[in-house]
């Protein structure tokens, strides 16, 4: 379903509302569960493009506001491989993900695009 609101452009309040229409959840939950996946799906739909031009790193951009978790806040700026997700430590616990893939996070990544084009000569 997020896919399909991507490509259709459909925003966060708009899939909350899809979701709230399609199970018995209250709207703070329903809100919830449609910025995370907005957030995973865009994050994963932009690893997936860059991956296919070349791309094998990234860095991780943040919201830069006050409500960013202090893991991701202490990953700002780093540059990380796709091919392996960074660990970040959640409140003392350390889990492995890319960001804009885990929970209420508004974080996303930035691809480092390759100078030469995929397949082509230098």
């Amino acid at each position: 379903f997020t896919l399909k609101g991507l490509e259709g452009s459909l925003r966060q309040n708009e899939v909350a509302a899809a979701i709230l229409r399609s199970s018995e959840v209250a709207q703070s939950r329903a809100v919830l569960i449609a910025r995370t996946e907005v957030a995973r799906t865009a994050s994963v739909l932009t690893q997936s493009r860059a991956v296919h031009i070349g791309s094998t790193h990234y860095v991780w951009e943040t919201a830069h506001d006050r409500d960013v978790r202090p893991g991701h806040k202490a990953m700002q700026g780093k540059v990380c491989e796709w091919a392996n997700p960074p660990a970040v430590n959640e409140n003392g616990r350390i889990m492995y993900h890319h960001p804009g893939q885990i929970w209420n996070c508004r974080c996303w990544p930035r691809p480092i695009i390759p100078t030469e084009p995929v397949g082509r000569p230098a």
